[in-house]
C-alpha cells in the first residue's frame, strides 16, 4: 500500500472537491480508500498540487480550463478508480498552468 496526501483532491465518480486528503493505493496502484488527513501519518507522501480519482484521465487540451477538464472525465465507478497527480498547479485559481503536468500516481 501507498499513501499520498495533497491540499485538494477531486472524486470524478461524486463530482466532488475535498480539500487535505489522504489517497491509498492497492498493490496494482488502484484506489482502495479515500479519507481526511486529520493528522501526519506515516509512510505518506505529500504532493503539492491536485490529486483527481477518476476511472480514466483525458488528455489536457492546450488553454482548457479547470472545470472543462473535469467536465470531459469519466465517472464509470464500475471500473477501478485510479488516482493522478497535478503538478504545477494553480491553486489558489483553481486552474492548470502552463507547466502543468498530469502523473497516474502508483
Amino acid at each position: 500500500m501507498k499513501r499520498f496526501a495533497a491540499h485538494r483532491l477531486y472524486l470524478a465518480s461524486e463530482k466532488k472537491m475535498l480539500a487535505m486528503q489522504v489517497v491509498e493505493l492497492d498493490e496494482q496502484g488502484d484506489v482502495h480508500l479515500v479519507f481526511p488527513l486529520e493528522e501526519e501519518i506515516r509512510q505518506t507522501e505529500w504532493l503539492g498540487g491536485m490529486i483527481v480519482i477518476a476511472a480514466e484521465m483525458p488528455q489536457h487540451v492546450p488553454d482548457e480550463s479547470f472545470s472543462a477538464f473535469l467536465a470531459r472525465l469519466s465517472d464509470a465507478s464500475e471500473n477501478r478508480m485510479k488516482a493522478w497527480h497535478i503538478t504545477f498547479f494553480d491553486m489558489a485559481a483553481m486552474e492548470f498552468t502552463l507547466h502543468s503536468r498530469i502523473i497516474r500516481l502508483r
